[in-house]
């Protein structure tokens, strides 16, 4: 699992959510990460977590991963149901804020589309009924 800087993972997880607008799925996961577990990373990443503590941010796509994608690549893992591609990222307490404020807003735009389309025409039919019931027990 690659870990990348917090604005490519924003950027790369917003071309992961693009990729799966048709079938697939984009799982995310959040754990804090301790002391013990920075010992075994690079030194950059000790230095750069100063309290000793900090937030890991992943992110994978599962199915829908095209042919030609940034996530198609030959270390992508197999699944039943096709292509698998994981991201992550380290997030320090002062990062927090703004990386969370550009994470909402991703979200927010990326899974609006959700809802479900209104049948207005079944819709249209249904006012019609209750229009027409409420005239006839008006007029009774």
């Amino acid at each position: 699992m690659p870990r990348v800087s917090n604005d490519e993972f924003l950027s790369l997880l917003g071309e992961m959510y693009k990729e799966t607008r048709e079938s697939g799925s984009v799982t995310l996961s959040m754990k804090m990460v301790k002391d013990q577990d920075l010992s075994r990373g690079p030194k950059a990443l000790r230095a750069e977590v100063s309290n000793g503590k900090a937030c890991m941010v992943r992110a994978q796509v599962m199915g829908g991963v095209r042919e030609g994608s940034v996530f198609a690549n030959k270390e992508a893992g197999k699944t039943k149901r096709g292509e698998k591609a994981k991201i992550s990222t380290i997030l320090t307490g002062d990062q927090q804020a703004v990386f969370h404020k550009r994470f909402s807003e991703i979200i927010k735009e990326h899974t609006g589309k959700l809802k479900r389309p209104r049948d207005l025409k079944r819709i249209e039919e249904r006012r019609q009924r209750r229009a027409a019931a409420a005239a006839t027990q008006a007029s009774s």
